[in-house]
Parts: structure tokens; sequence; C-alpha cells
């Protein structure tokens, strides 16, 4: 069973990225080129995939990593890289292996609070260029966010 994983997700603004992170307690390092992960043996053997244009001689490099706060040595990051496949943007990558080492329970399974922040930091930024100015957010009990935004 793959633990190395591929995110359903396309970045295009790293300033998200960068506030979605730092809500889920974890921080953005713009410019660092290799993110923590298990070992090297990402291959199709082992049913990992990789994202569209990438290599398993790829999985480890970066341009930009999340990681969390405050993490001792070991926990896993996940790796922020340019897309290959020639549309802008970036495709996020990660080992889930021991849960990371404190990551997954930082981001959630898939990255599913990542997403999940990401999609709510991007609404905000488009809402606030359009002239909304107040954001309030409601967790509701099956994991999901009610966003209300007024003017």
């Amino acid at each position: 069973m793959s633990h190395i994983s591929t995110i359903e997700l396309k970045v295009k603004s790293l300033q998200a990225l960068k506030l979605a992170a730092e809500s889920l307690g974890c921080e953005l390092v713009e410019g660092q080129k290799t993110f923590k992960w298990f070992s090297q043996r990402a291959t199709s053997e082992y049913g990992h995939k990789m994202p569209p244009g990438f290599t398993y001689k790829d999985m480890g490099k970066c341009d930009h990593v999340v990681r969390v706060k405050g993490a001792d040595s070991r926990t896993y990051e996940v790796g922020v890289a340019r897309c290959k496949d020639g549309s802008p943007g970036y495709v996020l990558m990660l080992d889930d292996f021991c849960g990371g080492y404190g990551l997954i329970e930082k981001i959630g399974a898939g990255a599913c609070k990542l997403k999940q922040e990401y999609g709510i930091q991007t609404a905000i930024t488009a809402a606030r260029a359009k002239g909304f100015r107040n954001a309030q957010r409601v967790a509701l009990p099956d994991g999901s966010v009610t966003l209300t935004l007024t003017r």
C-alpha cells in the first residue's frame, strides 16, 4: 500500500496557502528545495502515484515546504512543487507513513484540512477584492465550514 500522496489540489496562490498553513499550526517556508519524507523508495512497484510530469526521482524535491511549527526533526513535510505539465501553479506532495509523525494530525488525512482551509482563504481573498470586508466562519459538526461574507 502506498503512503506517498499527491494532493488533489492545484495551488495558484502561495499567499492563500501560507494563510491556510498558519491557521492549522503550520508554516510555509518559501525557497526550501527539499521536503522530509520516509525514504528513497518511491517506485511504481509500491503503487506510488506522482503528479503529471513528475517522475519518482522528483520525490523529495520541491520549491517550497509546508511544515508543522515547532515540530521535532522527524516530522514529515509537504512539498510544494511548481507544476511540470505546463500549467501554472503548484502541486502538493507528501508522505503519510506513520501519520507523517504529526503532520497528518495538523493537515488531515489526504491533507483534507489544508485543502479546505486553502479554499476558504482563496474565497476570502477573492471576496475582499470585490468589496467584502467581513468574513465569519462557522465550523459544522460534519467538519464542513459555512463562510458568511458581508460588506
